[in-house]
């Protein structure tokens, strides 16, 4: 458009349980954006939080624990948020950089809002440390209950040396339904931590993780709220494809009461980087 300013467009599909492959269910938006100024987009994307759940701290399946907004009564955060506008900021002095979004709650009227925003600082080369935040009113949180939610997360990313890294997150959120709208409680507090090493040895990849979450409803410890993961991958890189095996023993309560405590994931995969 000018010498500074480009606009894009993105429409993206992808396949969703029952509901099929829908053209726009995934990040689908327009924007602008400028080297000297960053980036400007409205539509449907990640939140700010939650692409750092995701990514790295959910890799290896480490997600089945650290990242279950997919479970109902644990939904402290939004993944992808339709009817949201996001600003991200260029890297400032390789250092720094934040993205800040806003936009409608899981209901279309006033009242049911959303706002969050995350910080990534690179103090030595070594090091990235991550900060983020969502707030969101009137949201449903469970088949029966809509409220107030409120999630933070903290991260980092240690390099010691070019064939070794160690990641670890915490993320801590809580639930306060509205007057008359509990859903069977009034408060819910969850807290997760993950954390996980990876050794590069040429074009293999060794990784290692494990991740835990606990959980209070009105005050008290709940045992159905509790969640862990422990997993570990080999993967081979050959130009742009990166074959991998990987296990993951999981614990946890799914949505429909079963509890999964000796629950071993084996998983044979390929990605394409393109």
């Amino acid at each position: 458009m000018t010498d500074n300013v480009e606009a894009f467009t993105q429409v993206e599909s992808g396949w969703v349980l029952d509901d099929g492959a829908k053209l726009g269910n995934r990040d689908t938006f327009v924007g602008f954006r400028g080297d000297d100024w960053g980036q400007v987009r409205f539509g449907r994307m990640l939140t700010p939080l939650y692409e750092l759940v995701d990514w790295p701290y959910s890799a290896s399946n480490l997600g089945r624990t650290f990242d279950r907004g997919w479970q109902a009564g644990e939904r402290f955060n939004f993944d992808r948020k339709s009817q949201m506008g996001r600003y991200d900021s260029p890297m400032f002095g390789d250092v720094v950089k934040f993205s800040l979004a806003g936009g409608n709650g899981s209901s279309n009227h006033k009242d049911s809002n959303f706002f969050g925003g995350s910080i990534s600082v690179t103090p030595l080369e070594m090091l990235t440390l991550h900060a983020a935040f969502e707030m969101a009113d009137d949201t449903e949180f469970d088949a029966n209950a809509v409220g107030e939610t409120d999630a933070y997360f903290g991260g980092f990313e240690l390099r010691p040396f070019d064939n070794f890294n160690i990641l670890g997150a915490f993320k801590t959120g809580s639930f306060e339904a509205n007057e008359g709208e509990s859903g069977g409680y009034k408060e819910r507090e969850i807290d997760a931590y993950s954390i996980q090493a990876n050794y590069y040895h040429g074009a293999m990849n060794f990784r290692l993780g494990y991740a835990d979450q606990t959980g209070k409803t009105d005050n008290q410890k709940d045992k159905d709220l509790e969640a862990t993961t422990i997993s570990g991958e080999v993967g081979y890189s050959f130009n742009s494809v990166y074959t991998f095996v990987r296990l993951a023993q999981q614990s946890s309560l799914e949505s429909n009461g079963t509890r999964y405590d000796d629950d071993l994931m084996i998983r044979i995969g390929t990605e394409w980087v393109f």
